[in-house]
């Protein structure tokens, strides 16, 4: 009797477990169906549940889908880029546009519209960074025929409220993507216009063209605007694939990548 009793809990215990098992799995179909248009991506995760037995323990693996929300993978891409971002002022403060860091030893990446007169070789430039730190910096390359500038931060001259330590300071960068750009893509333009907060604003790109007149490449994208000129377009995944230049255009990440090549090594 106490045999049969033992065979009775297991066999308990195993309905229980097919039960829950086919419970799960209808409220998962459920909401996978129910999700929003707006679900961009899924993540298979491993869950392990255990089955007990007569003489041992089975493991069983199943996949579980977690559904990640496009909006959710927008605040994703603001949080991590918006440490790299930056803005550029005048010796004299007066602020010119954005920029953002796209190396460890302190490159920086804008475009020729946000200087009145153009780049100049003998200028030292402010550059806020994120946190209140600031420091300055000098023109590295200018390409006039691609409007792509190149400034380099002067490391030696970061201010940091919480670390007086200049050398121990570390920069927060944005990676160029090298993928391909597709009419339709999703993307995000940053800026830090005048003294105010990050801006944001979201878009597709709407077009890809050619100035024949100089060879450089421009993305149509509504995401680009006054408010984030010099700024990076980001695509999903947070990489870099433009700069914004004009409201409506921005320069690829080939254009940036070109001028980054020409710097003499």
């Amino acid at each position: 009797m106490e045999e049969l009793n033992k065979n009775q809990i297991v066999l308990l215990t195993l309905l229980v477990s097919f039960v829950t098992s086919i419970a799960t799995g209808i409220v998962t179909v459920t909401l996978v169906n129910q999700a929003p248009p707006a679900v961009t991506q899924t993540i298979n995760r491993i869950v392990e549940k255990t089955i007990p037995g007569e003489t041992k323990t089975q493991t069983i693996i199943k996949e579980v889908p977690v559904i990640v929300t496009e909006e959710q993978l927008i605040v994703d891409v603001i949080n991590s880029a918006s440490p790299a971002m930056v803005r550029i002022t005048d010796h004299a403060g007066l602020a010119l546009g954005s920029g953002f860091v796209i190396s460890d030893d302190g490159l920086i990446a804008t475009v020729d519209k946000i200087f009145p007169t153009g780049p100049i070789e003998t200028e030292i430039y402010q550059v806020f960074l994120s946190k209140s730190r600031q420091a300055t910096a000098r023109l590295v390359k200018s390409d006039a025929k691609k409007g792509v500038i190149l400034l380099r931060l002067d490391i030696a001259t970061i201010k940091d409220p919480e670390n007086k330590d200049a050398s121990k300071v570390s920069l927060a960068k944005l990676e160029l993507t090298d993928a391909e750009t597709l009419p339709g893509q999703t993307v995000l333009s940053l800026g830090v216009p005048d003294s105010g907060p990050l801006t944001v604003s979201g878009g597709i790109v709407s077009g890809l063209f050619t100035d024949t007149a100089s060879s450089t490449s421009f993305i149509n994208t509504s995401a680009a605007n006054q408010n984030n000129i010099g700024g990076p377009l980001l695509n999903i995944k947070g990489k870099v694939i433009g700069i914004s230049r004009d409201t409506g255009a921005a320069l690829t990440a080939k254009m940036i990548q070109d001028t980054l090549n020409a710097i003499p090594k």
